[in-house]
């Protein structure tokens, strides 16, 4: 094992006989509390699972190829809402909601390594994936209380739905000064985050820039395949915020003010 594997474990080590020892310091009335928030927050795990299993559910009865748009109100959105700060809607692709079919089965609850896992949001990270030994019961309770005092929040989530394998193309630069644009052909659905219903839908047909600048010199040099690849991703934000008007925001991690 190299000299960094041995500090790791040695800073595991440490955290955990620190939280041991923190345990072992606390009053009775302290460890109920723990106790009590624990199970808050696996309930408040619990409760979103059921819910996405409901989402899930709902997409798979939708035919992309007989929908029809429904527009978003904005203003009604933002409302319900409430609060600004949560005035940003969180984007999974629909793919990755195949794991809360069977909220009992935590096997599928693995990263997703697809050449298309970034159009779910960056803020999806680490939760509802398998964490290795004892990281597990600390992960899965720290999601629950993510999901319940962040997620929930904005209120509404958006569903990346795609007509169908043949309507989805990652860009392609064959030889320098060329590319082949990317393509998707699908729909966003907007989703109730409290009851799986469906709020609005509208199409997502989304294609590269004519052309592309790519960016050279310094910390900000790119390839053209990865300039190419993020004016697909941008152009894919673009079409998500137009759909929703003038009301909330998107939290995507690919968009053009990220970089």
């Amino acid at each position: 094992m190299n000299d960094t594997g041995r500090k790791v474990l040695s800073l595991a080590a440490v955290v955990f006989f620190g939280v041991l020892a923190l345990g072992s310091k606390m009053s009775a009335e302290e460890k109920a509390k723990w106790e009590q928030k624990k199970q808050a927050n696996r309930a408040a795990l619990d409760a979103y699972v059921k819910t996405m299993g409901m989402v899930h559910a709902a997409v798979q009865k939708l035919d992309p190829m007989s929908m029809s748009p429904k527009r978003c109100d904005g203003a009604a959105m933002l409302q319900a809402i409430g609060d600004p700060a949560s005035s940003n809607l969180h984007v999974v692709y629909a793919p990755f909601l195949a794991r809360f079919a069977t909220p009992d089965d935590k096997t599928a609850w693995t990263k997703d390594e697809s050449p298309w896992a970034w159009i779910t949001d960056s803020g999806w990270s680490g939760h509802f994936e398998k964490h290795p030994g004892e990281r597990d019961d600390y992960a899965l309770r720290h999601t629950g209380e993510t999901m319940r005092d962040y997620f929930l929040k904005r209120k509404y989530m958006i569903v990346v739905v795609p007509d169908g394998a043949d309507s989805m193309l990652l860009p392609q630069v064959p030889k320098s000064d060329d590319f082949e644009s990317g393509l998707f052909l699908g729909w966003a659905v907007v989703f109730d985050q409290a009851d799986a219903k469906i709020v609005c839908q509208y199409r997502l047909d989304v294609e590269n820039s004519k052309v592309v600048w790519t960016k050279e010199g310094g910390a900000f040099d790119k390839s053209d395949k990865e300039s190419i690849l993020e004016d697909f991703q941008d152009n894919f934000e673009k079409a998500l915020e137009r759909g929703l008007g003038d009301g909330p925001g998107v939290l995507t991690g690919y968009g053009k003010f990220l970089r």
